[in-house]
């Protein structure tokens, strides 16, 4: 948590308990998390794409 310095260089300090740091923290994490989920369901779907008998597209939108 201590290692996350803020993006721009002119800008204060952050503390962990400065109320936009850790808001920055918890979206920092939600979206790494989602992130994972995304990637886990894409090859879950190719893999029952494949089982199926179904070419998997590297672009989700060309098979919807």
């Amino acid at each position: 948590w201590h290692q996350l310095q803020p993006r721009s260089p002119g800008s204060r300090t952050r503390k962990p308990a400065d109320p936009a740091y850790q808001a920055e923290l918890f979206l920092s994490g939600t979206l790494d998390q989602m992130g994972r989920r995304i990637k886990d369901l894409e090859k879950n779907v190719a893999e029952l794409m494949s089982q199926a008998g179904m070419e998997a597209s590297s672009d989700v939108s060309e098979s919807i």
